[in-house]
């Protein structure tokens, strides 16, 4: 199975320690007998360092910020994702503006579905 991971917006903090927990070497060998590319930001890049058991590449456009990970995610990605024959697209910062029925996104925040922060932040919700 060949799964690409999209990290091109993790660059800090509690993205990359999630990253870092999911993208251990020794925890992966037991649990995907699988081929993972990781697209990192430079920064989650720098963090994930050199592993025989994922390839990970970057891209110039990851350091413009979120509208050049954004562009893309919407031009770059889906002619990767079709050349290399990747099966699933796992992201991992929440968001993804290419969904097709190989993408699962990863969210870890839960604050926004505590009852609490709904009524805090309530001119942003839906309720």
């Amino acid at each position: 199975m060949k799964i690409a991971v999209i990290g091109s917006r993790i660059r800090s903090g509690g993205g990359i320690n999630h990253a870092l927990a999911l993208l251990q070497p020794e925890s992966l060998e037991a649990r995907v007998p699988t081929d993972i590319t990781v697209f990192a930001s430079e920064e989650l890049k720098e963090a994930l360092g050199k592993s025989s058991r994922i390839s990970i590449e970057s891209a110039p456009t990851f350091g413009l910020g979120v509208l050049g990970s954004a562009l893309w995610e919407l031009f770059v990605l889906p002619r990767l994702a079709a050349t290399r024959g990747f099966e699933i697209l796992l992201y991992l910062d929440a968001g993804s503006l290419v969904m097709s029925d190989r993408s699962i996104v990863v969210c870890q925040d839960m604050l926004p579905f505590e009852p609490g922060e709904r009524q805090r932040y309530s001119y942003f919700s839906l309720e």
